[in-house]
């Protein structure tokens, strides 16, 4: 029996109602990327190969990530470092940090390791001096001793910066990377991989799962629903009405929890993160916490030369703006120890807080405005700030291996 026509002219317009739908969906999906570009749940950081607990980033991944008016797009190259694939400089400058080294809602080259490239390209003239960003958001020091020890000889370093931030050390007290001995204040590494550094990493999978549903797979693809799905959170949150507490709460913790938030809709991320433990400062064994410290950049120091680099620690200068919401923290204990340990292990360190503290005072933005993290006039003190330690080294050892050619 043939089908009658208006049952034709049914599926006909319901063929064309569902064209134009997904024709404007996709005009709508074209416009936001254009005019209001919207980050995804799309993540840059992945488990660290081998089965290590920490993160690291994606080999070759683009993730645009935005933070109200501040947005960019980090580009990973192939070795896992932010920034342009490494190059055959005779110096090479590795930084290794957290979320304020990596450079959160900046371009690469506005961050204070971009800086500190085009310093040096000024200095020393182009091919001459390698600087890499193997910074890794929200890592701590326990995180940066693994990698060096797992992945720092592919990097092939000369120099390596600690950027040391005020959770950089809260973050790795007592991690399961590492037991520590303070009988010979020295860390343990709990279960250390066997690594063939000549391998590539393998390649990152990004679900585990065979059947991906449709909601995950818009969360981490469309901008457009994103937008939806941000402008009904936000909607919903209005209608709730926000308690004035938690807003002061959320004020007070605001860098922890956009470092937190990073990737949290990737299901490899889920409790991978090392988080930074609510030890409060009338509770800490501060013998102990010593220990912990002197330990700590014992191995980082031996990390580094084993990876073939000398090291050097600079304390990006950011502790300040969170001192009073931090007065229980093991963070401002701790670096109490620092600058004594760095002289008696001969690593050289630079403190930048009261240079950075002087900056905000006088008014300069140094910090993107209900983040926390560093500006780009920020990240250029930052690398002022750095650079004649930084140089001096690069110096030092330009002299030894001139020396080391001529004989």
């Amino acid at each position: 029996m043939k089908k009658s026509i208006p049952t034709l002219s049914l599926i006909k317009n319901l063929g064309l109602i569902c064209a134009s739908v997904i024709i404007t969906l996709i005009l709508a999906e074209m416009a936001v990327r254009v005019f209001w570009q919207m980050d995804t749940g799309e993540t840059w950081r992945m488990p660290a190969p081998h089965g290590q607990p920490y993160l690291v980033n994606i080999p070759q991944s683009k993730t645009f990530h935005r933070f109200q008016d501040f947005s960019t797009t980090y580009l990973i190259n192939s070795l896992g470092n932010r920034g342009p694939e490494p190059g055959n400089e005779p110096v090479q400058v590795v930084f290794l940090g957290d979320s304020f080294t990596f450079g959160l809602f900046i371009d690469e080259q506005d961050t204070s390791v971009g800086q500190v490239r085009r310093i040096s390209a000024e200095s020393y003239g182009n091919g001459q001096v390698g600087v890499v960003n193997a910074a890794i958001a929200g890592s701590g020091i326990a995180e940066w001793i693994a990698y060096l020890q797992d992945y720092g000889r592919r990097l092939k370093p000369g120099i390596v910066v600690a950027n040391l931030n005020y959770v950089s050390l809260s973050r790795s007290y007592k991690h399961p990377l590492f037991m520590l001995d303070c009988d010979r204040e020295i860390l343990l590494r709990s279960n250390p991989p066997i690594i063939d550094n000549g391998v590539p990493w393998p390649p990152f999978r990004k679900y585990d799962d065979q059947k991906i549903s449709l909601k995950r797979w818009l969360n981490d693809h469309s901008q457009l629903f994103m937008t939806v799905r941000k402008g009904y959170s936000e909607v919903k949150k209005s209608i709730d009405g926000k308690k004035s507490s938690d807003s002061k709460v959320n004020s007070a913790n605001t860098e922890k929890s956009t470092e937190d938030k990073m990737g949290s809709n990737s299901e490899e991320d889920a409790g991978k993160a090392w988080p930074n433990p609510p030890f409060e400062s009338n509770a800490i064994n501060q013998p102990e916490l010593k220990c912990f410290v002197k330990a700590s950049f014992k191995a980082l120091r031996d990390s580094a030369k084993m990876a073939g680099g000398k090291l050097i620690v600079i304390d990006i200068g950011y502790r300040w703006q969170t001192k009073l919401a931090r007065e229980l923290s093991i963070d401002l204990v701790a670096l109490d120890f620092v600058p004594k340990t760095l002289e008696e292990l001969g690593i050289p360190y630079v403190n930048l807080t009261d240079q950075l503290y002087q900056m905000h005072q006088t008014g300069m933005q140094i910090t993107i405005p209900g983040d926390g993290h560093p500006t780009k006039d920020g990240y250029l003190a930052i690398a002022r700030g750095s650079w004649p330690a930084i140089k001096h080294q690069i110096d030092l050892l330009r002299t030894d291996k001139n020396v080391a050619g001529d004989n």
